[in-house]
């Protein structure tokens, strides 16, 4: 049997300390990127979508959903592969997946080097638009993850509590965002092929036909250590745990820095398990 391992690694971290868990109550499906005049490549799509979908996913309150669950749920949908819904097809698409909300998301080419990245969220229920926002950027993916960042902020509204920028950075504090973000040894891609080289699908599992989602939340030390690994969203006990001991083996990080100090921030990944 030929397994397929596709991990979507959604790499945000927000900029308030806290050290309690992050709750996951909301769900967000995500639609395909839509591009009307077919301008950017299909590749340029997915990391909007990527970076939207672990901006979302880690904002307290709010889960996405994975595109690949999406796809599974509504067996590949007219809306889903065009973005288009109507009042029918959101109630439709909240009864599907279970979503509380869906995020349809437009790209437009503003110039030589610039896009703009519009999303709206459609309320299941009312089947309603509850909020709209739009940022510009360009292609390179550190300034999309910055500006896909503002983007979910300003979709969702949040903000840090003034009180709490306010408080003195103590050596346990554990932060959801810092200034900067915790990184992996040559960035996002090397972390994928890192963990695309050492996770091992489970014989067990291959046997039985489990596949899914395993969402893992750890914290990057001050020292780039990685500790405290945990299942937000587990499948089973054999996905589970190698998804956890694949990520209790990674190397050193660069760590995160707040105030121009390292400091211990959370980090969230979703590794999905597929079978083909």
């Amino acid at each position: 049997m030929r397994v397929k391992l596709i991990l979507w690694l959604l790499l945000f971290v927000l900029c308030l300390p806290s050290t309690g868990q992050i709750e996951l109550t909301k769900r967000i499906a995500l639609l395909d990127v839509i591009d009307k005049d077919n301008t950017f490549a299909k590749g340029v799509k997915m990391l909007i979508n990527s970076k939207l979908s672990f901006a979302i996913t880690n904002m307290p309150g709010y889960e996405c959903l994975e595109r690949i669950d999406i796809s599974s749920i509504m067996n590949e949908q007219e809306f889903q592969r065009t973005g288009l819904v109507d009042d029918s097809h959101i109630k439709q698409l909240g009864e599907m997946t279970s979503a509380d909300y869906i995020l349809v998301t437009e790209i437009a080419k503003l110039d030589e080097q610039q896009m703009i990245i519009t999303s709206k969220i459609l309320d299941v229920e009312s089947a309603q638009m509850e909020n709209a926002a739009d940022v510009l950027t360009t292609t390179n993916v550190d300034e999309m993850e910055k500006n896909c960042m503002e983007l979910a902020k300003k979709l969702f509204k949040w903000t840090p509590p003034i009180e709490e920028l306010k408080k003195e950075i103590k050596d346990d504090d554990i932060f959801i965002i810092a200034k900067m973000s915790p990184s992996f040894p040559g960035g996002e891609y090397k972390l994928l092929d890192w963990i695309n080289k050492n996770l091992i699908y489970p014989i067990s599992a291959i046997e039985k036909g489990i596949q899914g989602n395993v969402v893992v939340q750890f914290v990057v030390e001050k020292n780039g250590m990685v500790t405290n690994p945990t299942i937000l969203k587990g499948v089973s006990p054999e996905l589970d745990a190698e998804a956890l001991r694949v990520i209790s083996s990674m190397p050193i990080w660069i760590p995160g820095r707040q105030s121009g100090r390292p400091v211990r921030v959370k980090y969230v990944i979703p590794i999905t398990f597929r079978l083909q």
